[in-house]
């Protein structure tokens, strides 16, 4: 079911897109719920008896769909690709694969071999692009062209958390739909709908994007942030086990990161970001910690996290991560 939130924007693009819209352009943070809504789109477009409220859900079209089975629904995503060693495979024995880092031109060319067929129920097709970010030069280049000068009845939804990584040129072609946060009560009225417990403070790691609050949740993310938190205590050992794939490495970039913003606001008088209100441990460090080093952590964080997608050694990574965290919390330069 779609979040009440972004009931208002699928009516309006419903109508958008009956009236001729044939290029979506949706952006925002992720966990806003961009990716519910183009599915939700894509399935009141290709149902045979939609309604402004959406799909049937028990047409032969909407049975394909539920199945992921609907050959006039079109996903372009990084593509899997074999595992490159062993090791990975022991990290990450559920994966048979590894994402990789961009939608290539290969996929752009299958997508226009589609297209130059018949769509299969005769309503037209549904291409989603998600993460559009992640389009190659090459790949860019070449969807431009087909949205310049799209097939009849042909439908295409761009999904960007980091819209200003597409060329202006792809952006020009397509309707901008911009999506922000909802409301911290609507988000934990519709979390706890889900039946999702402790839903506060997982809506505050997650930056108060909803939609990521179950991932969070079922992947532990609490549990290893709370491990993060820990260690700004004096007497904590400094030490952590942490995963060393590319995924893993990228959450600890991420959870330090946001480790560090609740420091700087906190010593300047805000309340905290992400961590429980008033927690005695983060604050007490906010107080000692010195400007300059919680600043230098966060520099080194950036630098790291421009290569933490292609580490040559995941546990060197980690522990220069590490290392760098244990240098901001003995910087001799402490503000008492």
């Amino acid at each position: 079911m779609l979040p009440d939130w972004l009931r208002d924007t699928f009516i309006s693009l419903q109508r958008s897109l009956e009236s001729g819209s044939h290029a979506l352009l949706l952006t925002g943070m992720t966990g806003i719920g961009k990716r519910a809504l183009a599915d939700h789109l894509a399935r009141s477009r290709l149902c045979d008896t939609p309604s402004e409220q959406g799909a049937c859900g028990v047409c032969t079209s909407c049975r394909w769909l539920a199945a992921r089975t609907h050959p006039d629904l079109i996903l372009l995503e990084p593509t899997q690709e074999e595992l490159e060693s062993d090791a990975e495979e022991v990290a990450s024995p559920a994966k048979k694969g590894k994402v990789r880092q961009y939608i290539v031109i290969e996929q752009i060319r299958d997508l226009l071999s589609q297209l130059e067929l018949t769509s299969h129920a005769g309503k037209g097709r549904v291409i989603i692009v998600d993460p559009a970010e992640r389009l190659n030069s090459n790949a860019a280049n070449a969807l431009l062209k087909t949205l310049e000068e799209p097939p009849p009845r042909t439908v295409f939804m761009l999904i960007s958390a980091h819209e200003e990584r597409l060329p202006i040129t792809l952006r020009s072609r397509c309707r901008r739909v911009p999506f922000v946060r909802p409301s911290r009560a609507v988000a934990l009225g519709w979390l706890h709908a889900m039946g999702i417990e402790k839903a506060d403070g997982l809506l505050r790691l997650a930056g108060g994007a909803p939609a990521r609050v179950p991932q969070i949740k079922e992947g532990g993310m609490a549990q290893r942030w709370g491990r993060l938190v820990e260690l700004l205590t004096p007497q904590a050992k400094r030490s952590i086990e942490w995963d060393t794939t590319p995924n893993g490495l990228a959450e600890l970039c991420l959870l330090l990161q946001m480790l560090c913003i609740d420091l700087h606001r906190i010593r300047i008088g805000a309340t905290a970001m992400y961590s429980e209100p008033n927690d005695a441990v983060i604050e007490k460090a906010a107080r000692q910690l010195a400007p300059d080093a919680i600043s230098e952590f966060w520099r080194a964080l950036g630098k790291i996290r421009a290569v933490v997608q292609h580490p040559l050694n995941g546990a060197l990574l980690r522990d220069q991560l590490l290392l760098a965290f244990d240098q901001m919390l003995t910087s001799p330069a402490q503000a008492q």
